[in-house]
């Protein structure tokens, strides 16, 4: 299994880094500034850190002692193939302030597909009905907070949020949401001590939205 989970990592490397030259090919298009890191620097860094998070991500799920090959592959695989498109949107939100619809949407429909199919696999009905209610609830509350300040760009993200972790349970999406918003909060706070932020700042939110995802969806895997 060692392997094939190797394999994975590297095909989603490669993926990860060549949605980063799509995605840089694209902004330029549209006329915004390209990042001040070369392209092919950028591309290897998404293809390095998409790497390193899914190893990352087995090795918490071998110290949880999840022996099942079965099951270890239905909690990773999910994760393999979304770890792609959520490490770009990680670095375009932050040097843009941008959440593409090109990598937006293709991640929640891989997200609702991939949980989809697992809670029919598994028959369990509670988490298939959690990846749909999740996204729709969690998704109109962003879509509220949009009228103070959040873009609907985050509002979409957080309904991938929704599908990933409402699989496991309906309040996850809901720790993520405040997991990432203390961070970005203590993290504004600091830059505002630094005098390199102001109240009146705007700050990408997807970022932590997604370090959030990861951090509470290990946080539950160890928990269970």
């Amino acid at each position: 299994m060692l392997g094939f989970h190797l394999v994975s990592w590297l095909v989603m490397a490669v993926f990860g880094g060549y949605l980063s030259e799509r995605s840089t090919w694209a902004l330029q298009r549209r006329g915004i500034a390209s990042p001040v890191v070369k392209t092919t620097w950028l591309n290897l860094g998404v293809a390095f850190f998409t790497y390193i998070l899914q190893g990352v991500a087995w090795l918490v799920v071998q110290l949880c002692a999840v022996s099942d090959p079965q099951a270890e592959l239905q909690l990773l695989l999910p994760l393999y193939l979304l770890t792609p498109f959520l490490v770009n949107l990680m670095w375009i939100d932050a040097a843009h302030h941008l959440l593409p619809n090109r990598l937006v949407y293709p991640a929640l429909a891989l997200a609702l597909g991939c949980f989809s199919v697992l809670g029919l696999l598994q028959g369990n009905y509670r988490a298939l009905l959690g990846v749909w209610v999740a996204p729709l609830l969690y998704g109109v509350f962003m879509l509220i907070l949009t009228r103070f300040g959040l873009g609907m760009g985050d509002a979409k993200l957080m309904a991938v949020l929704g599908a990933w972790l409402g699989f496991y349970n309906l309040a996850l999406p809901g720790l993520a949401l405040l997991v990432a918003s203390m961070g970005m909060g203590f993290f504004a706070l600091a830059l505002m001590l630094c005098g390199r932020a102001s109240l009146r700042s705007h700050l990408a939110f997807g970022p932590w939205l997604i370090m959030a995802l990861y951090v509470v969806w290990m946080l539950n895997l160890a928990w269970s």
